[in-house]
């Protein structure tokens, strides 16, 4: 009768016993990955607010950007995502942390920015807006 307990109870606890992630070698610290996501997640803003014709030409001058922002911080795109995957698995109550700290920085950068839209501005900005949001809806197209 013990042994069924005892087999039982180890098999329990073996289940509620999380895999133990090993950290990558080149894993960027959180201030690191921080600096890194608010000018991704800037660059996104910026490309969200021009105007592409295509989801290709949008892409591609996300990829570029991106390569610029992974230079200047001197990271591999493999690092990053390494890095982030790791944070994401092994860390989320991490990377939560990391992420509030990103959202507040942007949200302080945007009140930075000056509010000009006038009447005009409105109506441009309403324009914008809708082919964003069409853009948005388009189906994937293969040729």
């Amino acid at each position: 009768m013990y042994k069924k307990i005892y087999t039982f109870a180890c098999i329990f606890l073996l289940c509620q016993c999380q895999a133990y992630i090993a950290p990558p070698k080149d894993l960027l610290k959180p201030e690191a990955l921080q600096k890194v996501l608010v000018e991704i997640h800037s660059l996104e803003a910026l490309l969200l607010e021009k105007n592409y014709n295509s989801i290709d030409s949008a892409q591609v001058a996300f990829q570029e950007a991106e390569k610029k922002i992974f230079k200047k911080n001197k990271l591999s795109y493999q690092t990053y995502k390494n890095s982030y995957a790791y944070y994401l698995k092994a860390k989320p109550e991490k990377l939560d942390q990391i992420y509030k700290i990103v959202i507040d920085t942007l949200e302080k950068r945007e009140k930075k920015i000056p509010n000009t839209n006038t009447p005009a501005d409105s109506t441009l900005l309403k324009k914008q807006e809708r082919k964003r949001d069409n853009f948005r809806k388009r189906p994937f197209q293969s040729t």
